[in-house]
């Protein structure tokens, strides 16, 4: 896997020598950023990548509980 800082067209770019030596293989191109290289790494390579944990779902009761408290609060209702 090679990574370059230029646009993927000047990569690719059939009379462009500078990236590329004439003999490559090109499986796959893509832009992007670190997520793209570990999907990459993944799929072609096995390398398992590092998913964040999913975030906990709100409470929806809680949640319009705490905006009627803000709501209160603000409303003068707590002074």
């Amino acid at each position: 896997m090679d990574i370059f800082d230029d646009h993927i067209d000047k990569v690719n770019n059939a009379r462009s020598k500078k990236y590329l030596p004439e003999d490559t293989k090109i499986l796959a191109m893509g832009m992007g950023g670190q997520g793209l290289v570990d999907y990459y790494n993944e799929k072609h390579f096995g390398i398992k990548r590092n998913r964040p944990e999913p975030k906990p779902k709100v409470n929806k009761k809680e949640l319009k509980k705490a905006f009627q408290k803000q709501k209160d609060f603000v409303s003068g209702k707590y002074w």
